[in-house]
């Protein structure tokens, strides 16, 4: 607002000396706020889902307009504390609704955060389609075990698994080619739309 107000009188000091400069300062100042305003308006609108790396805590965040839903084992408030300013720059509100649900779905993806142990071993007559699969809290020892309950295109192991649970799963989804994320390793993982 500050630098508007010195822009504006800038311009209006120039509009008495010489009309083609305040023309022109003004032109470009009114292209300029309509760039930040679209820029504003596209942020704000865009919607997504984060994993987030919080050590020993398993936080899936789905956000967009007028929605900021977080799905979290571990440490609630903390990670409000780390992620709050990413929701506030974004425009998103600037607190969190927790929820308790498994899959997510935005537009025509679907995400399943699997952070239950109680599937271990078992296998699903028809697996699951989903777009990403969230592996939290150890939940399965396997890839195959894991895609005998989901078909998926991605897995993202999120930072309260144990090292070694995200090392065997790197290995297995690298032997077989299908992506992987760490967020430990890799940092958080986003998908925007």
């Amino acid at each position: 607002l500050c630098a508007y107000c010195v822009v504006v009188s800038l311009a209006m000091f120039l509009y008495r000396n010489d009309g083609r400069w305040a023309r022109t300062l003004l032109g470009s100042l009114i292209v300029a706020f309509l760039a930040w305003g679209v820029n504003g308006y596209c942020l704000a609108s865009q919607e997504g889902v984060a994993v987030y790396n919080i050590r020993g805590v398993s936080a899936v965040n789905r956000y967009g307009v007028g929605r900021n839903e977080l799905s979290c084992e571990g440490d609630g408030t903390r990670v409000c504390d780390v992620v709050s300013p990413f929701w506030v720059s974004h425009n998103y509100p600037s607190s969190a609704t927790l929820v308790e649900e498994p899959l997510f779905s935005l537009g025509e993806k679907r995400l399943y955060c699997l952070r239950d142990t109680s599937l271990r071993g078992k296998e699903a007559r028809q697996p699951l389609q989903v777009d990403v699969v969230v592996l939290g809290k150890d939940a399965i020892s396997s890839l195959s075990e894991l895609q005998a309950l989901f078909s998926f295109r991605q897995l993202v192991l999120d930072s309260s698994n144990s090292w070694r649970v995200r090392r065997r799963f790197r290995r297995e989804c690298e032997a077989v080619g299908l992506a992987c994320h760490d967020v430990v390793a890799e940092g958080a993982w986003v998908m925007s739309w």
